[in-house]
């Protein structure tokens, strides 16, 4: 599990974000949010950058299918061009850009509505806060 999900998964809950979860997908369980991981970090040798992929999944029961989009959403605007720290980790975000918007992706096999979104980040291997000050 790449520790910057912990980052992600730890800045939503302090947003007042509850059922968030890391790489622990569990299809029975409505209205949760999970962030999982959706490929290894890439190291960019000319910048000390890495740069991750991650995946948004927000689960809710078919009635409450556009509460689920509207959280996907939500979470969307919260991220996308969010830079520094979310956390007290050492983890700083160049920027976070949405690569693919929230969509419905359809019912899952327990009939909750199922919504994803793409999140890609460059995160410095120094304090990229120092670059900007």
């Amino acid at each position: 599990m790449a520790y910057y999900l912990d980052d992600i998964a730890d800045y939503l809950v302090a947003q007042g974000y509850t059922g968030v979860t890391v790489d622990l997908y569990q299809p029975d369980l409505k209205n949760q949010i999970c962030v999982l991981s959706l490929s290894g970090e890439r190291i960019q040798p000319e910048q000390p950058l890495r740069v991750v992929e991650w995946q948004i999944l927000v689960t809710s029961n078919e009635s409450a299918k556009q509460q689920a989009r509207t959280k996907s959403e939500e979470i969307m605007k919260l991220l996308v061009n969010k830079r520094g720290k979310l956390t007290s980790s050492d983890n700083s975000f160049l920027k976070i850009i949405c690569t693919q918007p929230p969509y419905f992706i359809g019912l899952n096999k327990s009939g909750l509505s199922e919504f994803t979104a793409i999140y890609q980040a460059r995160i410095g291997l120094t304090d990229i806060e120092s670059i900007y000050n």
